[in-house]
């Protein structure tokens, strides 16, 4: 497996639409040119390659800080704050209604208790993780930071909504067990580690049923000899912009 931090630094530091982005996706695109033409000397391309991210990248255009600006007091919640394109807190005992009106007067957000969020983002059982009260911005681009000074903050960041197009990764696939010249819709990322299994002959394990093969089984091909197996996990803003720059 071969990971590269490239370019979701650059995308933090200096935005995804920066020339700081472009220019190392240039780089990352001869490498991966490289790779290829090796792969297809030495090998004979009977290897099995996947190109894949874990998250989108966005502009940050606006910064919310709910203690700074006297939305809430941090003497009414726990320690536990998640700051960031989410803001969570725990009230403490006998605050829990003033903390949810208060950040109510936030514009632009919405307000969720726990057991409320929207399932598909399954927070609601991350207890450990996640406080009783969540805001989320209506807009994207905004970013929560729990900071009673002012803060600075990163021009790109990521966490939005996965139903974003500029959140959702990068998948692509070639070699001998995959077909050739196809196009899916979409997939979810714990699905990879089936696709895996599947290329490498293994049984997955029973626990992980978070993902499966259901509607990926037209992407493979049958073949008869066995080959190497390579991964390819880079962050996502390289596969975002890799497609917008590089091809």
């Amino acid at each position: 497996m071969l990971y590269h931090f490239e370019p979701d630094r650059q995308g933090h530091d200096y935005g995804p639409n920066s020339n700081e982005v472009r220019k190392v996706l240039l780089r990352l695109d001869n490498e991966l040119a490289h790779l290829l033409k090796r792969v297809k000397k030495e090998l004979n391309d009977d290897l099995n390659i996947i190109i894949l991210s874990d998250h989108g990248m966005e502009e940050t255009k606006q910064l919310i800080q709910p203690f700074l600006v006297g939305y809430i007091d941090k003497s009414a919640v726990e320690d536990n704050i998640l700051d960031g394109p989410l803001f969570s807190v725990t009230p403490r005992l006998g605050y829990f209604k003033q903390v949810f009106d208060n950040l109510t007067r936030i514009p632009h957000v919405t307000v969720y208790k726990r057991d409320e969020f929207p399932e598909r983002y399954h927070y609601a059982k991350a207890i450990h993780r996640i406080g009783e009260i969540i805001v989320m911005p209506n807009n994207v681009n905004t970013f929560f930071s729990q900071k009673t000074v002012v803060a600075n903050v990163s021009k790109g960041n990521h966490g939005y909504d996965n139903k974003l197009p500029s959140m959702q990764a990068i998948f692509m696939a070639r070699g001998p067990d995959f077909q050739q010249h196809i196009e899916i819709d979409s997939l979810k990322n714990v699905d990879v580690y089936h696709i895996g299994c599947k290329i490498l002959n293994l049984k997955p394990n029973p626990y992980a049923t978070a993902g499966s093969l259901n509607n990926l089984t037209h992407i493979f091909r049958k073949r008869t000899n066995k080959c190497s197996q390579l991964f390819i996990d880079m962050s996502v803003v390289l596969f975002v912009l890799f497609l917008d720059f590089a091809f």
